[in-house]
């Protein structure tokens, strides 16, 4: 069965990929985290102010909005990826 795992770490576009999620009828195929991908599991603070921006990035401002943070292997070990396809939108990179 072909299973989407969608990370967003911004608050306000999880809700907006939730609402997509839901008003496109693939609630059965897609899984929405609000966290980050990092190097380590733990939290990071996002600056809010960088949320509208088309340059968002999830780095640690040390204050702000609190995010979880998890590493890309414990997400492949959580839902027990095997075989997959890997996209990544990393702004500012």
């Amino acid at each position: 069965m072909l299973k989407v795992i969608a990370v967003e770490p911004f608050p306000k576009s999880f809700e907006s990929l939730n609402k997509n999620v839901i008003l496109n009828g693939v609630s059965d195929k897609v899984v929405c985290l609000n966290l980050a991908v990092s190097d380590k599991n733990g939290k990071i603070h996002l600056d809010k102010s960088t949320e509208d921006s088309t340059t968002m990035m999830a780095l640690d401002q040390g204050n702000g909005i609190e995010v979880q943070t998890k590493t890309l292997y414990d997400l492949i070990r959580d839902y027990e990826i095997k075989d997959s396809v890997l996209k990544i939108d990393c702004e500012g990179c």
